[in-house]
């Protein structure tokens, strides 16, 4: 039975996605609740990259994305197989173009998908020659800032990418781990595989400018309240303003450019 639902899963992939790289890096990824910011979070992101462009997206989100397009028609099924993995927090995807610079950026907000590309952050890195070895990797420290936060991260020369988690670029070599120096936020790399692997559909998100994205998020907000019957508009408005207050973003202000 076991080996009959990896399949499903195997197929269920196949069909959704295209096919896109020749490495896949998984990343445990430790950050505050969504629900309770002092209580830590940990899922799995995966980059995948074919050593030109490379995607960064959550597990959880990518079975999730496939199984809807699978039982579109069955929204009974969709969601019972849903219930059978853990929720999704990490929306985000991010798709980066090293050669171009620059990267697209994907994301949900309610019902509304949407996308916009932007250049990548220009990272001042400092190298040291602090030296551990990750998963058998001798890695070196390198330390930055990025959008409000302090970061080290360990990069190695041994595997010749100069990507990493989230939008951390411009080492050379590929980062195994960072973490900003208040350990709110981790990145660490828990896994490698080569093969041939199927990502999400980019059709399905709206095209817009990355300054349009929280006018965006405002006028789903005020649409979820005006379809809000009696007393529930008040306590709409009242969870979106606790979920502001109590969110804690690995970006603190505007990319460096």
């Amino acid at each position: 039975m076991k080996n009959i639902r990896l399949y499903s899963l195997s197929v269920v992939l196949f069909i959704t996605f295209n096919l896109f790289s020749q490495k896949k890096f998984t990343y445990s990824f430790s950050y505050p609740s969504q629900k309770e910011p002092t209580v830590k979070s940990n899922k799995k992101m995966l980059l995948f990259t074919n050593n030109q462009n490379s995607i960064f997206i959550s597990e959880i989100k990518l079975k999730i994305d496939s199984l809807r397009k699978v039982y579109s028609n069955n929204r009974y099924l969709f969601i019972e197989k849903k219930k059978q993995l853990k929720k999704e927090e990490v929306s985000y995807i991010i798709e980066k173009r090293i050669s171009e610079n620059s990267y697209t950026y994907y994301n949900k907000y309610a019902f509304e998908k949407y996308q916009y590309k932007d250049n990548l952050p220009e990272l001042k890195w400092q190298i040291t020659k602090e030296s551990k070895n990750i998963l058998g990797y001798k890695c070196f420290l390198a330390k930055t800032s990025f959008s409000g936060r302090n970061y080290n991260a360990w990069f190695s020369y041994d595997i010749p990418l100069s990507d990493g988690p989230y939008k951390f670029t411009g080492l050379p070599g590929l980062i195994l781990e960072i973490y900003d120096t208040e350990k709110v936020f981790k990145f660490l790399l828990i896994g490698i595989e080569k093969g041939n692997f199927k990502i999400f559909n980019k059709k399905d998100y709206k095209v817009i400018k990355k300054e349009q994205e929280t006018k965006l998020k405002q006028g789903v907000e005020q649409f979820i309240i005006n379809r809000a019957i009696g007393n529930s508009k008040r306590l709409i408005k009242n969870r979106i303003k606790e979920k502001k207050e109590i969110s804690i973003p690995i970006e603190l202000k505007e990319e460096n450019k």
